[in-house]
């Protein structure tokens, strides 16, 4: 194995995702992950990187031994020569992604959660849904690439809300590590409750939380992006076998959408 990206729309389940392959990458190097990192990578190496390169995937994988993997963390966009790594086998990468309104609730709900700690990162600033016309669209357009790379494994939120399992046995498989499938599936499901801002796994949650006023907004504002989401969706769930319950789910969704709507 080699260098792995770990990818994801912000509010995707990418967390999850991300320490799923922490815990593969700990079994293929026999030792802890940040131990490992600071005694063959140095300690400036980092874990999580806001734009992604050529340069940084190959400084770190001229480190490693045969044998050896790294996992690197990101919500940057792909570009070229990334993808052309990931092509050619030299990275494996995997993203997640998640319905645009789902994320835009998400975010309000961690600002709230940050006020009410006193934190000070971004996404206490955000306070009403207008304050992420533009981040949400942006976050999208660095996540859709991902998504369409033959290479890439795209793992809809929808999968890890239905069957939290089902995307770590996706994501073992896909590292060559399919045989710790079931052990790891276990392993997380225990741990999950300690995840940070992970929300246990509920689809569709803006359906009924977000007020009528903020869905018909959402609707008509990422009106674009919720049709590529959707258009991605079901090509992805389709190819993961889960053809049917993404259409049950997906009216259930907008039937129930349709229903506030027209009840306003």
């Amino acid at each position: 194995m080699t260098v792995v990206i770990a990818h994801g729309q912000p509010k995707s389940g990418s967390t999850f995702l991300y320490m799923t392959a922490l815990e593969v990458v700990q079994i293929v190097n026999r030792e802890e992950f940040y131990t490992f990192k600071d005694r063959v990578l140095g300690a400036n190496t980092p874990t999580f990187v806001d734009k992604l390169t050529a340069e940084t995937i190959l400084e770190i994988d001229e480190k490693l031994a045969p044998g050896q993997t790294f996992v690197l963390k990101t919500h940057a966009d792909l570009e070229d020569e990334v993808a052309d790594l990931i092509t050619a086998g030299r990275v494996k990468a995997f993203t997640s992604f998640r319905d645009p309104r789902d994320t835009a609730l998400s975010t309000l709900n961690v600002g709230e959660k940050d006020r009410a700690k006193g934190e000070t990162r971004w996404f206490a600033k955000i306070t009403e849904i207008g304050q992420l016309t533009n981040p949400i669209q942006f976050q999208w357009a660095e996540t859709r690439d991902w998504v369409r790379h033959p290479d890439v494994l795209a793992v809809p939120y929808y999968v890890t809300a239905m069957s939290q399992s089902t995307s770590v046995k996706l994501l073992t498989e896909f590292l060559g590590m399919g045989y710790l499938s079931n052990t790891l599936a276990a392993d997380m499901d225990a741990k999950r409750e300690k995840l940070p801002e992970y929300n246990k796994g509920v689809l569709d949650r803006f359906v009924n939380e977000l007020s009528v006023e903020d869905l018909k907004f959402a609707n008509d504002t990422w009106a674009d992006t919720i049709a590529e989401y959707n258009a991605l969706l079901e090509e992805t769930m389709t190819r993961l076998g889960h053809r049917m319950a993404y259409t049950y789910y997906t009216r259930m969704r907008d039937a129930k959408i349709a229903e506030r709507v027209a009840a306003a």
